[in-house]
């Protein structure tokens, strides 16, 4: 799961 890790990191862009 590579898409994982830079999900994660839109995921915290858009929750800040």
């Amino acid at each position: 799961m590579t898409f994982f890790l830079p999900l994660s990191l839109v995921a915290k862009a858009f929750r800040t």
